[in-house]
């Protein structure tokens, strides 16, 4: 998800006002993010937190 809207973790960071190395810890898929969370970052990215969750879900199944 940073890939395609070129924000670095840092960057990502800084916008969403989430931790840089929990931002990790959620890409690498270490934790799982809570709704505050998933809300925070699509406000960051600019699109709807269901995308995220739609997301989530696909990496689960994989």
């Amino acid at each position: 998800m940073l890939k395609e809207n070129q924000l670095t973790q840092d960057e990502l960071s800084v916008y969403s006002r989430v931790d840089r190395s929990y931002i990790s810890e959620l890409e690498n898929g270490e934790k799982a993010p809570f709704l505050l969370t998933i809300i925070s970052l699509a406000k960051a990215l600019h699109i709807e937190p269901f995308v995220l969750i739609e997301n989530f879900e696909m990496e689960l199944e994989t």
